[in-house]
This record gives C-alpha cells, sequence and structure tokens, in this order.
C-alpha cells in the first residue's frame, strides 16, 4: 500500500511534460515517504511508552508500526504537493498519534474493527484536511496555483496578518464530507443492521470467519462452545445448563 500511494499522490499531478510539474511530482514522493516514516515511527515510540508506562516493561507492537505507516499517509494525502519536507514530518507524526488516540477511544467503547480501519482513516484523515489549512507553503501554492493568496495559516503569521482563509475553506469542505458519507452510508448500515446481516452469528464471532466464509477445515472445538454457552447465559440469564446446551445446539457427544 505505502508503494501504491505514491501513484496517486505523485500522479496527481496528471503529467510531468514540464520541469516544473517533475518538481511538484518529486516533492509528492519525498513528502509522502517522510510522512509514512514518520508516521510509524511515532506509533511505535508513543506505543512503547505507553507499555512501558502502563506494564512496566517495554514491547513493540508490530501493528502499530503499520497502522501508523498507514496514518502518516493518511495524512500527508491531502497535502503532499503544498508542503515543506519539515511539515510532512510533524503532520505524518501527529497522523501517528491521531491513530493511537482513535484506537484507545474505539477498544474503550467496544467497537469492532479487527483491522483498524477507523483509526487509521477517520482521524487522521481529518488532520490531513485541516494540516493543509496549516502548512501550506506560499511558495508551493504558487508554484502548481500560479498565486499565493491566501497561504496556511500558520505562513501569514510572518506577514504580520492572520489569514485562515484556507483553512476555513478546508474546515468547510471537510463538514460537508462527512455529511455526504452520513447521509449515503447511515440508511445502508442501518437497513443491514435491521435484516440482521450487519454482524455474523454468535457461533462464528468466537471460531472466526474462516471455517463458514472461506471453508476451511477448523474444527469447533469444546473450548469454542464452552464460551458461546456463556455468552448466552449472561445474555439471557440463563441458569440451566441444559438449556444452554438446546440453543447452543449441542448434543451429548
Amino acid at each position: 500500500m505505502w508503494f501504491g500511494w505514491y501513484g496517486f499522490n505523485c500522479g496527481s499531478i496528471h503529467q510531468v511534460s514540464t520541469a516544473e510539474h517533475a518538481i511538484i511530482a518529486s516533492l509528492s514522493a519525498v513528502n509522502t515517504t517522510l510522512g509514512a516514516a514518520a508516521g510509524g515511527l511515532t506509533s511505535l515510540a508513543v506505543s512503547a511508552f505507553i507499555s512501558r508506562r502502563q506494564t512496566g516493561e517495554t514491547s513493540y507492537d508490530l501493528s502499530d508500526v503499520l497502522n501508523g505507516l498507514l496514518a502518516g499517509l493518511v495524512s500527508i494525502t491531502a497535502g503532499c504537493g503544498l508542503i515543506e519536507p519539515w511539515a510532512a514530518v510533524l503532520i505524518g507524526s501527529i497522523g501517528g498519534v491521531v491513530y493511537l488516540i482513535n484506537g484507545s477511544i474505539l477498544v474503550k467503547y467496544r467497537v469492532d474493527d479487527a483491522v483498524e480501519a477507523i483509526p487509521v482513516h477517520f482521524g487522521p484523515g481529518i488532520w490531513g484536511v485541516v494540516s493543509v489549512g496549516l502548512f501550506a507553503s506560499p511558495g508551493r501554492l504558487l508554484q502548481i496555483y500560479g498565486h499565493a493568496d491566501h497561504p496556511g495559516w500558520f505562513y501569514s503569521f510572518t506577514n504580520g496578518g492572520s489569514d485562515a482563509h484556507l483553512l476555513a475553506a478546508n474546515l468547510v469542505g471537510l463538514l460537508f464530507i462527512i455529511a455526504w458519507v452520513l447521509a449515503t452510508m447511515l440508511p445502508f448500515f442501518l437497513t443491514l443492521s435491521y435484516l440482521g446481516w450487519f454482524r455474523t452469528d454468535s457461533l462464528e464471532e468466537i471460531i472466526g470467519l474462516d471455517p463458514d466464509a472461506h471453508k476451511t477445515q477448523d474444527n469447533i472445538t469444546r473450548q469454542h462452545l464452552d464460551v458461546l454457552r456463556n455468552q448466552i447465559n449472561a445474555r439471557e440469564g440463563i441458569v440451566n445448563e441444559e438449556e444452554a446446551r438446546t440453543l447452543v445446539g449441542e448434543d451429548d457427544t
């Protein structure tokens, strides 16, 4: 995925027929690389620090590195051709931290997201859009669009003013993106939930989807059935063991 990111980040210039186009494309490649690397390293360092504080031992989680990389890539995409390399490092690093925060929120509220798609895309994506309004370089804006009337908010301070036009425009755009996704997808997912198609059955949640969806040879063990029976007991308030066995579909053998 990291390699593929160069395709749409650098390729968004659409052509490299001039030296200026090539400069913009190459800047996008550099910033994409820096944003991804910064996101992965920052996510690893912060998660290792947190594990040290919580358990007394430092542990390194590979998934934090890989998802931190993706969070850095998501964060850098919006502004890859509009910012300086130093800003790409900062944006990617913050994206890695945002991913960890989002992931901890999902765990706290027990939202099931096995591949952590929401922490990787939602928070870092919002941050990436906002970061353009903060870090868009006047020189890069001039190079791409031919004018730099409204640079990133931080750059406007150097001229003795406070120009937040670009930041405000990106925030409005962000609100429209969120509204569009909610309007189109919320009815879809509510319908799936109403029909009972939004989640798998209780036993498959325990043993995994592979045996049914991919027709693997995984066997349902006694431990799986015990876990399912305990879940049913807790949910239904069942005390009678035989009744629980009947609901599970487990025979005496």
